[in-house]
């Protein structure tokens, strides 16, 4: 039986006119070649996480396992970089729910290994620390809620103005998505909840956002500049890097109480019958099996910035031994180059040559690489 949120969906959308998709422009962002749906099998499971909301009550495994192979790991780490949160959960508007995945459904998704993952790097990040499958929902959830927040608004607003703003603006971004003001405002969500002293995990929310691709990065950023851009991505229909509504950006993401709570909004566990189905095997990070420094690399530790030899030579062997970890901050950047943090204030950019040997080509403060 529908529920008050999926009514007021059904009787907004049902009245909305028509929209041309041909006319929706593209932003001003690279279009993603990595961009993809997944393609779930029919093997596939989606439960239904509304009994499993307390879970967590106890410190063992609700999965029936409480770690990941070595190729799964190897994919949920690498399509982090390229996909952010998504690579973990996702939410999928009622409008939607007619589409793959999961026909029929829409909510918040949990990939089985999304949790394991997140609930293993918090357990690492604070060892003994209350339940890390908890912790690891929440968390999540954080991020994923505000997409639908964000989804309600839109509709409400639809309802105003009597013509389609969410669907234009997700068909705009699909293979740019990480470019989407949307995906900072959500990582800022889960990111003040982490960061609350009753919570705690300050440290391993920052170095997670931090290893994420475009705006999901931009999560420190100030939430009127991030909502004024959103506001007018959909109202406006600007893609522009300089779309601004400020007069609408104290709105975004609010809700009226009886519009958001958590029983409106359903969630899932997914089961994939292949992970590789969801987050294919391109998105792994290479292998770091050696690294070499290019004549201009070596100049620059030499002479300008000869106090981060040590810095550098420490991140190295980091990289060699495991790149993936969230502190390095090792992601795929522009030009075919990947950047790793070597201190709070400097970077380097390497470049992949193949078989696991990369270059190292450029190493300065945050904003001169182009980091904001």
């Amino acid at each position: 039986m529908p529920n008050s949120i999926e009514k007021l969906f059904d009787h907004v959308t049902s009245s909305l006119p028509e929209f041309d998709r041909n006319d929706i422009s593209l932003p001003e962002h690279p279009q993603d070649e990595l961009a993809s749906e997944p393609f779930p099998n029919d093997n596939d499971i989606a439960m239904p996480l509304s009994e499993e909301a307390e879970i967590g009550d106890e410190a063992s495994s609700p999965f029936g396992r409480d770690s990941l192979t070595g190729q799964e790991r190897r994919l949920v780490e690498g399509a982090i970089r390229y996909r952010g949160v998504e690579a973990l959960a996702f939410y999928k508007s009622w409008r939607f729910r007619g589409k793959a995945p999961f026909p029929g459904k829409w909510g918040i998704f949990y990939l089985e290994q999304g949790l394991i993952w997140t609930a293993s790097e918090i357990e690492r990040y604070y060892p003994g620390y209350g339940v890390p499958v908890k912790l690891a929902r929440e968390f999540l959830r954080r991020h994923e809620r505000f997409h639908y927040q964000f989804d309600v608004q839109a509709l409400q607003w639809e309802g105003l103005t009597g013509r389609a703003l969410y669907e234009p603006l997700q068909i705009a971004f699909r293979r740019c998505s990480q470019f989407l003001a949307e995906e900072a405002l959500a990582n800022k969500s889960a990111w003040q909840w982490a960061k609350a002293s009753r919570i705690g995990m300050r440290e391993f929310a920052e170095d997670f956002f931090d290893a994420q691709p475009a705006a999901y990065a931009r999560f420190r950023e100030p939430t009127k500049a991030l909502a004024t851009e959103l506001a007018a991505n959909l109202v406006d229909r600007d893609y522009t890097k300089s779309a601004s509504r400020e007069d609408l950006a104290h709105w975004i993401g609010l809700l009226p109480t009886a519009l958001d709570t958590k029983s409106l909004c359903p969630e899932y566990l997914v089961r994939p019958a292949s992970l590789s189905t969801w987050l294919p095997p391109q998105l792994v990070i290479p292998p770091v099996e050696r690294i070499e420094e290019a004549p201009g690399f070596e100049k620059l530790l030499e002479k300008r910035y000869h106090v981060l030899k040590n810095r550098w030579n420490t991140t190295r062997q980091k990289l060699l031994s495991a790149p993936s970890l969230l502190g390095l901050n090792f992601k795929p950047w522009e030009k075919d180059l990947w950047s790793v943090r070597v201190d709070d204030n400097f970077r380097a950019h390497l470049r992949h040559k193949g078989r696991g040997i990369w270059l190292a080509e450029e190493i300065g403060p945050h904003t001169a690489m182009g980091h904001g």
